[in-house]
Protein backbone atom coordinates (compact mmCIF):
# COMPACT_ATOMS: atom_id res chain seq x y z
CA UNK A 1 0.00 0.00 0.00
CA UNK A 2 1.28 3.45 -0.82
CA UNK A 3 1.09 6.03 1.91
CA UNK A 4 -0.99 9.07 1.12
CA UNK A 5 1.16 12.17 0.83
CA UNK A 6 0.28 15.77 0.58
CA UNK A 7 1.38 17.64 -2.51
CA UNK A 8 4.18 19.31 -0.58
CA UNK A 9 5.75 16.01 0.34
CA UNK A 10 4.90 14.14 -2.82
CA UNK A 11 7.80 13.01 -4.85
CA UNK A 12 8.06 11.56 -8.33
CA UNK A 13 8.00 8.10 -6.71
CA UNK A 14 4.51 8.63 -5.39
CA UNK A 15 3.10 8.88 -8.89
CA UNK A 16 4.56 5.46 -9.68
CA UNK A 17 2.69 4.10 -6.68
CA UNK A 18 -0.52 5.56 -8.05
CA UNK A 19 0.22 4.01 -11.45
CA UNK A 20 0.77 0.68 -9.72
CA UNK A 21 -2.60 1.00 -8.03
CA UNK A 22 -4.23 1.88 -11.33
CA UNK A 23 -2.53 -1.08 -12.99
CA UNK A 24 -3.69 -3.34 -10.19
CA UNK A 25 -7.19 -1.95 -10.52
CA UNK A 26 -7.22 -2.64 -14.25
CA UNK A 27 -5.89 -6.14 -13.63
CA UNK A 28 -8.61 -6.71 -11.04
CA UNK A 29 -11.18 -5.49 -13.56
CA UNK A 30 -9.89 -7.90 -16.19
CA UNK A 31 -10.08 -10.75 -13.67
CA UNK A 32 -13.53 -9.58 -12.82
CA UNK A 33 -14.42 -9.58 -16.53
CA UNK A 34 -13.05 -13.11 -16.80
CA UNK A 35 -15.16 -14.14 -13.87
CA UNK A 36 -18.20 -12.45 -15.38
CA UNK A 37 -17.54 -14.24 -18.66
CA UNK A 38 -17.18 -17.53 -16.79
CA UNK A 39 -20.40 -16.90 -14.87
CA UNK A 40 -22.11 -15.95 -18.12
CA UNK A 41 -21.03 -19.22 -19.73
CA UNK A 42 -22.21 -21.16 -16.68
CA UNK A 43 -25.58 -19.37 -16.84
CA UNK A 44 -25.82 -20.04 -20.58
CA UNK A 45 -25.14 -23.72 -19.96
CA UNK A 46 -27.60 -23.78 -17.07
CA UNK A 47 -30.32 -22.00 -19.04
CA UNK A 48 -29.74 -24.36 -21.97
CA UNK A 49 -30.06 -27.33 -19.63
CA UNK A 50 -33.15 -25.82 -18.04
CA UNK A 51 -34.72 -25.27 -21.45
CA UNK A 52 -33.91 -28.85 -22.47
CA UNK A 53 -35.32 -30.24 -19.22
CA UNK A 54 -38.50 -28.15 -19.46
CA UNK A 55 -39.09 -29.20 -23.06
CA UNK A 56 -38.46 -32.84 -22.14
CA UNK A 57 -40.99 -32.61 -19.31
CA UNK A 58 -43.55 -30.97 -21.61
CA UNK A 59 -43.09 -33.77 -24.15
CA UNK A 60 -43.56 -36.35 -21.36
CA UNK A 61 -46.73 -34.58 -20.20
CA UNK A 62 -48.02 -34.46 -23.77
CA UNK A 63 -47.37 -38.19 -24.26
CA UNK A 64 -48.94 -38.98 -20.88
CA UNK A 65 -52.00 -36.89 -21.79
CA UNK A 66 -52.34 -38.65 -25.15
CA UNK A 67 -51.95 -42.09 -23.53
CA UNK A 68 -54.48 -41.18 -20.83
CA UNK A 69 -56.95 -39.91 -23.43
CA UNK A 70 -56.45 -43.04 -25.55
CA UNK A 71 -57.08 -45.24 -22.49
CA UNK A 72 -60.24 -43.29 -21.62
CA UNK A 73 -61.51 -43.59 -25.19
CA UNK A 74 -60.82 -47.35 -25.23
CA UNK A 75 -62.68 -47.74 -21.93
CA UNK A 76 -65.61 -45.71 -23.29
CA UNK A 77 -65.72 -47.87 -26.46
CA UNK A 78 -65.64 -51.07 -24.36
CA UNK A 79 -68.39 -49.73 -22.10
CA UNK A 80 -70.45 -48.73 -25.14
CA UNK A 81 -69.94 -52.17 -26.72
CA UNK A 82 -70.99 -53.88 -23.46
CA UNK A 83 -74.08 -51.66 -23.23
CA UNK A 84 -74.94 -52.45 -26.86
CA UNK A 85 -74.57 -56.21 -26.23
CA UNK A 86 -76.81 -55.93 -23.19
CA UNK A 87 -79.44 -53.98 -25.15
CA UNK A 88 -79.24 -56.47 -28.03
CA UNK A 89 -79.76 -59.37 -25.60
CA UNK A 90 -82.71 -57.59 -24.02
CA UNK A 91 -84.22 -56.99 -27.47
CA UNK A 92 -83.76 -60.67 -28.36
CA UNK A 93 -85.39 -61.73 -25.08
CA UNK A 94 -88.29 -59.34 -25.69
CA UNK A 95 -88.69 -60.66 -29.25
CA UNK A 96 -88.82 -64.22 -27.88
CA UNK A 97 -91.33 -63.15 -25.24
CA UNK A 98 -93.44 -61.43 -27.91
CA UNK A 99 -93.26 -64.50 -30.12
CA UNK A 100 -94.30 -66.73 -27.18
CA UNK A 101 -97.18 -64.34 -26.41
CA UNK A 102 -98.32 -64.38 -30.06
CA UNK A 103 -98.26 -68.21 -30.04
CA UNK A 104 -100.24 -68.20 -26.80
CA UNK A 105 -102.83 -65.83 -28.29
CA UNK A 106 -103.08 -67.99 -31.41
CA UNK A 107 -103.98 -71.01 -29.29
CA UNK A 108 -106.81 -69.26 -27.54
Amino acid sequence: LCPIRSEETSSPGSSSCQRDLQGTYVTDMSLSDDRVTHIESILDLWSGSLKTNVLTELRKWKLHFIEHHTLEMRQEREKHAADMRQLTNQMENLKELLHTYEISLGRK
